[in-house]
């Protein structure tokens, strides 16, 4: 016997409180008796801990999410078994993905399990951490659904395993006028303050002997000046979008002298910190965001006063979204992932002589999924990714049907509106049902009468 497994929306990115909707299709190469279907919702992580002090060359330590919608288990006594013919059979299913995971490193439904959840409970709630599959920095975070099926084989049982993964990013809890904010009304923001040296008025000779007397080169002129990186609430960014920055330079004195940026770069500081017991590793990973030099641009000119305030064209790191591998911030369980964004400008001051000074700006940031409450999922839908073209032709509610394992269409599983999800039967086919669909039906019917379950839970 073979076992598959489909999604409605097998490109889409799931979120807390979205259903994972698809068919469990069966081949079965003779007739055989059908006692149980069980689909599970699992979510897994794997922390891995090298060479840290006290443990042993490798240690591997895994933690099980168990994620609790009502599993679909259809199982029943032998008499009521389902005989299959040979073909093709399908079954659909629907889980629920929870509003908060449920951290076990345990066997669940033990007294250290209990203490574990009681425990976090009182540090708060717990992030649903995303997918991510980072093996060489000792973590991983998988989800997956879990297919079970059990058949009858002269009074022995026999059950057959198939899994698939999914893709889970956690829900962005920021209100949703923060993508239709202004650069003014950004209230997070971070500072730093540096002096530009001009140009030399003394040099050393090319042509000096040891004897000669050394000169220290002196500068003509400083210029103080203010930067300001400003972000949305809680210095917020999203994955897949251009980040939403301004930045602000103000002149602190009255030096005469025009300032130029030579220099922009942007870049985006990951830290993974993995925790095994009492030990914790953090692992690091890079992202450039934008890198430009020899810009030229003037910010202050001779006659600017004291307290002037320019800001920096945000074309600079326009069009730049943050890279594909970059996942939301979350902290769960034993894993945290965090961010900082380094900011490095090149000054020069007074003249293209004058030395280049690179000032540094760094700032703790938090990275958001873009997933926002209420949305609709399509087959077309595969947020976040491509997050500028599904924010502009938004995603639609309905896709293309979906074929069974008899060749018939099936509407989809999902559909409604603000999170709200309804199950749909098959649509009704201008053919006769064969011996088996209407086996299928009336074992339906039965379930749905002693369990209130919806027709297309089987």
């Amino acid at each position: 016997m073979d076992i598959s497994i489909t999604f409605d929306y097998p490109e889409a990115t799931y979120t807390n409180g979205e259903v994972v909707s698809g068919k469990v299709i069966l081949f079965c190469p003779s007739t055989i008796t059908l006692s149980k279907i069980a689909v599970n919702l699992i979510g897994e992580t794997k922390s891995i801990l090298s060479g840290a002090p006290g443990l042993l060359t490798r240690r591997k330590i895994d933690e099980f999410h168990r994620i609790f919608p009502v599993s679909f288990v259809t199982e029943k006594s032998k008499s009521e078994s389902i005989k299959l013919q040979f073909g093709y059979h399908s079954f659909p299913f629907a889980l629920k993905i929870p509003w908060l995971p449920k951290c076990e490193s345990c066997p669940p439904k033990t007294s250290v399990s209990r203490i574990l959840d009681d425990k976090e409970t009182q540090l708060g709630p717990p992030e649903l951490p995303p997918s991510m599959k980072e093996p060489r920095k000792g973590a991983e975070v998988i989800y997956r659904v879990h297919i079970a099926v059990t058949i009858l084989r002269n009074m022995f049982k026999s059950t057959f395993r198939k899994h698939a993964e999914i893709s889970v990013w956690p829900l962005d809890t920021r209100p949703v006028s923060i993508g239709s904010m202004c650069s003014g009304d950004f209230s997070s923001f971070s500072t730093v303050e540096a002096t530009i040296m001009g140009s030399s008025a003394n040099s050393l000779s090319p042509t000096g002997t040891g004897d000669d007397l050394l000169l220290l080169p002196s500068t003509t002129g400083t210029s103080k000046v203010r930067i300001a990186a400003r972000f949305p609430s809680e210095f917020s960014l999203t994955c897949a979008r251009d980040i939403s920055m301004r930045i602000d330079i103000e002149k602190l004195d009255g030096h005469e002298s025009d300032l130029y940026l030579q220099s922009f770069q942007a870049l985006l500081v990951g830290y993974t910190d993995v925790r095994v017991g009492t030990t914790t590793q953090v692992q690091m990973a890079f992202w450039m965001v934008q890198s430009l030099s020899n810009l030229g641009l003037k910010v202050f000119s001779s006659d600017d006063e004291e307290g002037t305030v320019n800001e920096i064209d945000p074309a600079l790191w326009r069009d730049k979204p943050l890279h594909g591998s970059v996942v939301p911030s979350f902290q769960s369980c034993n894993l945290e992932r965090r961010y900082e964004l380094e900011l490095l400008l090149g000054f020069q001051c007074n003249s293209p002589k004058a030395r280049i000074l690179f000032v540094q700006l760094r700032t703790p940031v938090r990275v958001f999924s873009g997933i926002t409450p209420g949305r609709r999922l399509s087959v077309d839908c595969r947020y976040p990714y491509d997050a500028r073209s599904m924010s502009e032709k938004g995603c639609s509610s309905t896709g293309p049907t979906a074929t069974n394992g008899f060749g018939h269409e099936a509407s989809s599983l999902v559909s409604g509106q603000s999170m709200e999800f309804s199950r749909a039967s098959m649509l009704p086919s201008p053919y006769p049902p064969t011996y088996e669909e209407a086996t299928i039906a009336s074992v339906n019917d039965g379930l749905q009468r002693e369990y209130g379950l919806g027709k297309s839970c089987w």
